[in-house]
């Protein structure tokens, strides 16, 4: 365990080695930042991930789940005015969906937070 806090604690880098540059592009253009901060963006930056398939097909997915989970919010006042209901209590739909949402959050978080309790219990039982 103390290995992995290790590795992503601290910056990989070769301390006392002379700093060459001449590895990547990466390294050529970012002169200013020291050799191991180069390393590690550039393993962040990796753009080979986008030609692999699977993971476009991951991110095409999220792309599409993150703009329906806000269309209901864009377009509730809209269609609450189209069905008959006043502006103003159209608009009060959002508030209402915002104060559930919040109060839903809550609980669920009392349940979960019982939930583990529960389960401290048992494992304390059980050892």
């Amino acid at each position: 365990m103390s290995t992995y806090i290790q590795s992503i604690t601290s910056i990989p880098g070769d301390v006392g080695v002379p700093d060459t540059r001449a590895e990547t592009k990466c390294h050529r253009i970012c002169t200013c930042l020291p050799k191991p901060v180069v390393d590690v963006l550039s393993e962040m930056l990796d753009m080979s991930l986008l030609t692999n398939g699977a993971f476009m097909l991951i991110c095409l997915g999220n792309i599409l789940a993150m703009i329906g989970f806000y269309v209901p919010y864009v377009f509730l006042v809209d269609r609450a005015i189209m069905l008959g209901i006043d502006k103003t209590k159209a608009s009060f739909l959002l508030s209402v969906i915002g104060k559930y949402s919040n109060a839903f959050l809550f609980v669920k978080a009392y349940i979960k937070m019982i939930n583990l309790e529960l389960e401290q219990k048992s494992a304390d039982h059980v050892t």
